[in-house]
């Protein structure tokens, strides 16, 4: 048993001690790679502080691989000459991987107190703890040389430079992203030019006219909502109806239009029947209107998104505040961005722009999507948010702020958009039948059923559940009652959130929307 026990324990052999070194560094480079293209800080923080978190296939694999080194190794530790120097190299390579992996935990304080410590957090922290291993090796193998007769120096040479071969696992894993950087820079811009001819995305002088326009017409809404204000219903309503041979043609101009006015509404309500008949034709023309507008303006954004991540140059270091996913990224364990891997930055470019269009896609599909199936759709979108590791601000639990994508802080408003868009319109289209017979009767109806025929031929449903729209006293208004829909939004913020962005009114018009507006 002795004798067995030995043999495994202190097994000599060259090929297999530098083939199970090199590989270990080949693969503990790649998957740190993946770790900084897929994997953020807080994902990493929470599985040490939850450890259930911690998949338990990835420290069953961990275990076997220190097994396999330790066995491998164990011999050219107690070999002499010089042993305490190889068991030094070792030891320092095992403090500077400590340090290196510990450091996401560690408040960043103390890393500007001990400069150091981020320095060995980075790259050069990797290649410290690489080349003391392999000192510790070469040390071990040419003192054996030395030690070894001449007819086994032949066989010896051999077995060196078969475990020597094995150098190529770590060398692809540091050169590869360098070899392939003008593939992904090519594959980006071919991708790009694929989209923008099928979506005919608009060049760059047709962009700077989409601007002014927009520019343009805020200064009419301005002037619109003033009006307003001032009880000016009959003139700026026939304003904002005649605005609509301005904006002809120009989709992004027609959203904003009617966009506009259900936020004027907020702002008072009419009290000319006739008028508020009207208006209320007007509201329920807006909804067979809004699915081709807003695809319009999902296509916009998602290419806009798109071009800031082609077109954009490096990341500097006082660059791309508001994204902190590249910050976090390409500053692993809070080193500098100069620790960047040559290439990384346009592999996690170039895979990036795939998760941006699997966002839109999803956003594209809702407008398409039936209520009953809105669920399953609900289920795709949480599997793409928790498949992208981009940092996020959990407030509440349906709340989170993804950085560097665009996705709100409720998970579900952006797959919601356009319901959220009919229910603008449809509380205000309740709403004013609501002022009409308050003004008729001296009082709110004990039901929404009393409303029909008279007030509106059939009460209008909520997009969100395809149930009754439903009315509370506003919580921050007096003498005011809201008319809101079930939304997916806000819910988880604070009880009254429904409320506050639902649409109210007042028992008179002389009173200041302290909602503000949506």
């Amino acid at each position: 048993m002795k004798p067995l026990l030995r043999k495994i324990f202190f097994w000599d052999e060259p090929a297999l001690r530098l083939a199970t070194l090199f590989i270990w560094w080949g693969a503990f480079y790649t998957s740190w790679m993946q770790f900084m293209l897929w994997t953020s800080m807080e994902q990493l923080q929470s599985a040490f502080t939850h450890y259930d978190n911690i998949c338990p296939g990835a420290i069953i694999v961990l275990i076997l691989t220190v097994g396999v080194l330790s066995l491998t190794h164990l011999h050219g530790l107690v070999f002499r000459p010089f042993r305490i120097l190889r068991i030094t190299l070792w030891l320092l390579s095992f403090l500077v991987l400590g340090i290196w992996a510990a450091l996401p935990l560690v408040d960043e304080k103390v890393i500007e107190i001990i400069p150091g410590l981020a320095l060995i957090g980075g790259r050069f922290g990797l290649l410290l703890a690489f080349c003391a291993q392999v000192v510790a090796d070469a040390i071990h193998l040419f003192c054996k040389w030395r030690q070894s007769r001449k007819d086994e120096q032949n066989s010896l040479k051999r077995r060196i430079v078969l475990g020597l071969s094995f150098v190529i696992f770590p060398l692809t894993a540091v050169m590869l992203p360098i070899v392939l950087c003008p593939f992904y820079i090519r594959a980006c811009q071919q991708y790009d030019e694929e989209l923008r001819k099928l979506r005919d995305y608009p060049s760059q002088a047709a962009s700077k006219a989409i601007c002014d326009d927009w520019e343009a017409f805020k200064k009419i809404e301005q002037e619109l909502e003033t009006a307003w204000k001032a009880g000016e219903y009959m003139d700026a309503f026939a304003r904002w109806e005649g605005l609509r041979d301005e904006t002809s043609g120009k989709w992004w101009l027609e959203q904003s239009r009617l966009q506009l006015l259900p936020r004027l509404l907020r702002k008072g309500i009419p009290d000319d029947a006739l008028l508020c008949q009207r208006i209320q034709a007007a509201l329920l023309a807006v909804e067979p209107a809004i699915k081709p507008l807003k695809r319009e303006s999902v296509l916009l954004a998602s290419d806009a998104r798109r071009q800031a991540f082609i077109e954009s140059g490096p990341f500097d270091e006082d660059d791309y505040l508001n994204f902190p996913i590249i910050r976090t990224h390409f500053q692993h364990h809070k080193k500098p961005l100069s620790e960047v891997p040559v290439g990384l930055e346009r592999l996690w470019r170039y895979l990036l722009l795939k998760r941006i269009d699997e966002f839109y896609e999803l956003k594209l599909k809702s407008l398409d999507t039936p209520q009953m199936e809105m669920g399953a759709l609900e289920a795709q979108f949480d599997h793409w948010l928790n498949s992208v590791p981009w940092n996020y601000d959990v407030y509440a639990p349906n709340l989170k702020c993804m950085d560097g994508v665009g996705v709100h802080i409720n998970r579900y408003a952006d797959l919601y958009g356009m319901q959220d868009w009919q229910a603008c319109c449809r509380e205000a289209y309740l709403g004013i039948a609501l002022h009409q017979y308050r003004l008729q009767h001296g009082k709110w109806p004990a039901t929404l059923e009393l409303l029909e025929p008279t007030f509106l031929p059939k009460l209008p449903r909520d997009p969100f559940t395809n149930a009754s729209l439903k009315t509370a006293p506003h919580p921050k208004l007096p003498d005011t009652i809201t008319v809101y829909s079930e939304r997916k939004t806000g819910t988880d913020a604070s009880p009254d959130e429904l409320l506050r962005q639902g649409f109210p009114v007042a028992v008179t018009n002389q009173h200041t929307n302290a909602s503000g507006t949506k």
